[in-house]
């Protein structure tokens, strides 16, 4: 801890906050996560769901995964010491200048990017379980997106009926049917959030957002699946992207878009990299 000098408080969650602090030996600025161990007390789930996250990231190593540096405990406090992402989340940026959502082109640049650090995961039967705006977060000179948090991912395990996979976990907005009827799911879940997630990026706010967590749980089991335009989108989306989103809100797990099949639809195939998303973020 004493290699540290924490500038500013950049975020926080429930139990965590996050800082961006200097690196002493080398005058490098990361970013510093702090989890208050007597707040979350004996909770021995939420202490293994925290294990798992540093042992995930810290195992994880992919240009669009965000890595792990170092994880230690001083007096009651968890630290993860992670890169420093200086554009902040996608989150951030939408609400910041973006309230009604990015431009095509750049929706399919950062989903792109996600879904090569998804792919990673899923090669390695990874579940990340919480793919939305918030947990993407962006560089502003390289214009690179990385997925944070893997506090909610899970290996996946080799008994599906295992009853502990079955646990209740995601964001409301962006969770999957089968997640919510209690049934068994696999990787696919990732991928309905990754259309959800596309909806939100392009239109500034996900589906549902205006309803509390009851009626959402039921509009998304019982209601069509949503698209840019019952979202209300700000101009005319390509067949490309409608045919991608459906894609992946096909509400059978078995026949929706697995991650590779999502990078070789054409609306990922034709995405720019992250020098077009570099240059949008230079213009705001």
């Amino acid at each position: 801890a004493d290699d540290y000098d924490v500038l500013r408080n950049i975020g926080a969650g429930a139990t965590a906050s996050v800082y961006s602090a200097i690196y002493k030996p080398n005058q490098s600025v990361i970013a510093i996560k702090t989890v208050n161990l007597e707040e979350i007390g004996l909770d021995d789930s939420r202490l293994d769901a925290l294990r798992k996250e540093i042992q995930i990231m810290t195992l994880c190593r992919h240009p669009h995964l965000l890595e792990v540096y170092q994880s230690f405990v001083h007096s009651s406090q968890l630290y993860i010491v992670t890169p420093i992402m200086s554009a902040g989340s996608c989150h951030d940026l939408l609400s910041r200048c973006h309230k009604l959502g990015f431009e095509e082109s750049i929706v399919a640049c950062i989903i792109k990017q996600v879904s090569q650090g998804l792919e990673y995961l899923h090669d390695n039967e990874l579940v990340h379980r919480d793919i939305k705006s918030a947990n993407m977060l962006l560089d502003f000179d390289t214009g690179i997106v990385k997925l944070a948090d893997f506090g909610v991912s899970n290996h996946l395990l080799t008994n599906l009926a295992d009853k502990a996979r079955r646990s209740f976990v995601g964001t409301p907005c962006w969770m999957a049917p089968e997640i919510l009827l209690n049934q068994d799911y696999d990787t696919k879940v990732d991928l309905w959030s990754l259309g959800i997630t596309s909806i939100e990026l392009a239109c500034g706010k996900p589906p549902f957002a205006e309803y509390d967590p009851m009626t959402i749980f039921s509009m998304i089991i019982d209601d069509p699946a949503p698209t840019l335009y019952t979202n209300h989108v700000r101009y005319v989306p390509s067949n490309a992207i409608q045919d991608f989103i459906e894609k992946c809100l096909d509400k059978n797990p078995a026949t929706r878009l697995s991650v590779t099949d999502a990078l070789n639809h054409p609306f990922l195939k034709k995405a720019a990299g992250p020098h077009l998303l570099q240059k949008y973020l230079a213009r705001r």
